[in-house]
């Protein structure tokens, strides 16, 4: 399998257990030194945003991709396009729409998301 097809893989599997609040799933997927930055500027690491997904206080109802495009760089994946989201933070329901970029390498024969920017993107009317 290229490494294309296997970060693919990699994300509508991270989507998936996302979308379950499957926190083991996303524990097999998720670098131990992953930075997570919100559409907020909040910054997680695995542990805390793998607890925020426990906990319920990050429900996710819909991931969906527009304009994926991936870079392969040796061992390091770049994933990035136009992520829409529904999602409840904190009890409030929110749409988002968002530009997003991703670091995928590869670890110990799998890939695992090392970096995730989410940036809220400008729409046109």
């Amino acid at each position: 399998m290229s490494a294309e097809d296997g970060v693919r893989n990699a994300e509508a599997n991270r989507c998936t257990a996302m979308l379950a609040g499957d926190v083991a799933a996303l524990d097999a997927l998720l670098s131990e030194n992953l930075t997570f930055v919100h559409a907020t500027g909040a910054v997680d690491g695995k542990a805390v945003f793998l607890q925020k997904v426990a906990a319920a206080a990050i429900l996710y109802h819909s991931i969906d991709w527009t304009e994926p495009q991936i870079d392969v760089l040796g061992g390091i994946v770049a994933m990035h396009g136009i992520m829409m989201l529904e999602v409840t933070v904190a009890g409030v329901v929110k749409i988002l729409h968002n530009r997003v970029i991703m670091l995928w390498e590869a670890e110990g024969g799998a890939w695992r998301l090392r970096y995730f920017q989410s940036t809220p993107s400008i729409q046109k009317y």
